[in-house]
């Protein structure tokens, strides 16, 4: 018997093996399969739950499992305690204009083709582009500006970023929901500014309770206490 040979096929059956988790995990990613959501796609309760919490009508439980035409399922791709609050589909059909732009600079990729289609999802916490060639989401502390323009379309940039999401149909209803999707942006971008910058900048009255707790403790000396007291105090 060859020792050697059957180590060889040991060998070939163990990166066959990995190959073969790779590509499920891979499969599994992006099918919008998240270990964590506990089958959330296929709960019909969490789906009603989501749909119902919703602040417009564009948020259907037929729209986030994907069984609405133009739309892709987007239900199982989001984060724990995040609300979808707008839900659009992306332009799709022969003459169509491509879904999905992004340009940097003076550079212009096209991301999804008028074939791709897919889901715009305004949540809670970004906006996400779901599509079964890819995912992109968009965080609001990351925007700077939003854009709600004709065809119709949303221009969102970002620091070094505008990225171009052209919406399916023309319907009146749709483009007021657009409109109100993009004053929800703003919105949402203006309270993730104001709560980075207040993180950033700590209140200097707690500040002054924590040093008086770093002096009874000892940790600093009398004379730090001070300087620094009289710094928080300049601030306030």
């Amino acid at each position: 018997m060859d020792n050697r040979k059957d180590s060889d096929n040991i060998s070939l059956l163990d990166e066959l093996k990995d190959e073969f988790q790779e590509g499920k995990v891979e499969m599994e990613r992006k099918l919008g399969y998240q270990t964590n959501t506990e089958s959330r796609g296929t709960n019909k309760k969490v789906v009603s739950r989501v749909a119902s919490n919703a602040k417009s009508n564009t948020v259907t439980e037929e729209r986030l499992m994907g069984k609405e035409q133009y739309f892709f399922s987007t239900i199982s791709y989001f984060e724990e305690k995040e609300q979808p609050h707008f839900l659009f589909p992306l332009t799709q059909g022969l003459f169509a204009e491509p879904a999905l732009i992004v340009e940097t600079g003076p550079d212009q990729k096209e991301l999804l083709s008028k074939s791709d289609g897919g889901t715009v999802a305004i949540t809670n916490r970004y906006v996400r582009i779901h599509s079964s060639k890819g995912e992109w989401t968009i965080p609001y502390n990351s925007i700077a500006s939003v854009d709600f323009v004709g065809h119709p379309a949303l221009h969102i940039q970002t620091s070094g970023r505008t990225y171009y999401i052209r919406i399916a149909g023309t319907f009146f209803d749709e483009e007021q929901n657009l409109s109100k999707a993009a004053k929800y942006i703003r919105e949402m971008q203006r309270n993730s500014r104001e709560e980075t910058q207040s993180t950033s900048n700590p209140d200097p009255i707690d500040q002054l309770e924590k040093l008086s707790g770093l002096k009874e403790e000892e940790i600093i000396s009398e004379k730090d206490f001070e300087r620094k007291k009289q710094e928080l105090l300049d601030e306030i």
